[in-house]
């Protein structure tokens, strides 16, 4: 009898201890905590996804279609991306802050994706070939912190380094340079057709060098398993505008400078999923940290997009340009005294839908008359900037420096 309750109760315990391991493995890969790759693209356009290795990505990932760099310098958007927020003045946030010295910004100014990942048990390396990168800010966090201009050589590296962390959970960040050592910069003047073609085939012949490395990146995640527990975030910076007059590096806040290409493969993701609303680069740490275990991985990634207005701006010596989109409209406004553009206070508004090269400015039609006074409200609130009215007179410099720069 006493042998029958002892049987019964170890048999009891048995089915206890079963119970909470198969609560505590369920729990756990419910939480499970995936690897990141972060790829990024130096200016690859939107546009120009018309590459057979990206687009296989492309065809199994959530695109977002209408993502926006709100700062459109190679430095300014990696280092919104990484920070996911805007640069601090005070406790006020600024979001038209341009910063002159990114090597001077302390780490107890922003949280930093990386050194957070770290803190939380990933091994995280970062394979750059952009000089441009090679800042204290972007280190931060790293293990391991590689250069290597050549993005054959690159890709050999990131993936030796994701073998040896397979076992392991990693963030391996690996950027890509599409390379513009004979590109010029504005203002020029006008381009000759053939200087014109040759930036362009250049540019086109940098971005397939490029595709074929991301497909090198891609297939040996697959190849060695890591495709299954791995979440790709592929991304671009910015845009590039070329345009018949110049080169424009990004100067005009035009919607090929402005616009960037964001995607997300999740694991087991087998179709494409399209987000049309807009979204900007300061949510991308957040997406990430979801993606990636924080919490359990969205079926629908749409929870991140900004239903607001998304803002922009960018400064170049003695340029200010701001502008404001909804993702159907947009309104820029340009206080500069030199670069691209007149050399004069100009604004422009334009129809997304209708023209999304942006070709036509509609700053003149009366229908647009409420809208136009709607964007201008919203930028000046965000911004700090009192819109001027067009014609009126304003001191530029003084300007800039009431608002730090």
């Amino acid at each position: 009898m006493i042998m029958e309750k002892f049987k019964t109760l170890v048999w009891d315990l048995l089915l206890l201890v079963s119970a909470f391991a198969l609560a505590f493995f369920l729990l756990n890969a419910a939480n499970q905590n995936y690897n990141l790759v972060l790829i990024s693209v130096d200016s690859l356009r939107p546009d120009y996804l018309n590459s057979p290795n990206i687009d296989k990505l492309a065809s199994s990932s959530t695109v977002f279609s209408n993502s926006y760099s709100i700062y459109p310098s190679s430095v300014g958007s990696y280092y919104t991306l990484f920070t996911g927020n805007n640069y601090l003045i005070g406790n006020e946030l600024a979001i038209l802050k341009y910063i002159n010295d990114f090597d001077s910004t302390k780490s107890s100014d922003y949280s930093n994706l990386t050194t957070l990942l770290k803190k939380n048990g990933f091994n995280t390396a970062a394979f750059v070939s952009n000089p441009k990168l090679q800042k204290e800010i972007f280190k931060t966090g790293f293990d391991e912190f590689v250069f290597d201009s050549d993005n054959a050589s690159l890709v050999d590296k990131a993936n030796a380094k994701i073998k040896l962390l397979a076992d392991r959970g990693f963030f391996v960040w690996v950027d890509f340079n599409l390379a513009k050592e004979n590109l010029v910069t504005c203002p020029v003047g006008a381009w000759t057709q053939d200087e014109y073609d040759k930036t362009v085939k250049e540019y086109d012949q940098n971005v397939k060098e490029v595709d074929s490395r991301v497909g090198q990146l891609v297939d040996y995640l697959k190849k060695v398993g890591l495709d299954k527990n791995t979440v790709v975030v592929f991304y671009s910076d910015k845009g590039e505008n070329f345009d018949s007059r110049f080169y424009s590096l990004s100067k005009t806040l035009d919607n090929a400078d402005i616009k960037s290409v964001l995607m997300v493969k999740q694991p087991q993701k087998q179709a494409k999923e399209v987000v049309k609303e807009a979204i900007d680069n300061s949510m991308v740490s957040s997406l990430i940290l979801n993606q990636i275990g924080y919490a359990r991985p969205l079926k629908n990634l749409q929870k991140f997009v900004n239903k607001g207005l998304t803002f922009f701006r960018l400064s170049y010596g003695k340029n200010l340009k701001i502008g404001v989109t909804d993702s159907k409209f947009k309104y820029v406004y340009n206080l500069t005294t030199d670069g691209c553009l007149p050399e004069k206070d100009s604004q422009a508004f334009y129809d997304l839908i209708a023209d999304p090269e942006g070709k036509n400015n509609l700053i003149d039609d009366p229908a647009n008359v409420e809208m136009i006074g709607k964007f201008k409200e919203e930028l000046s609130k965000a911004t700090r900037v009192s819109i001027q009215k067009p014609g009126e007179p304003v001191n530029v410099l003084e300007k800039l420096k009431s608002l730090g720069y």
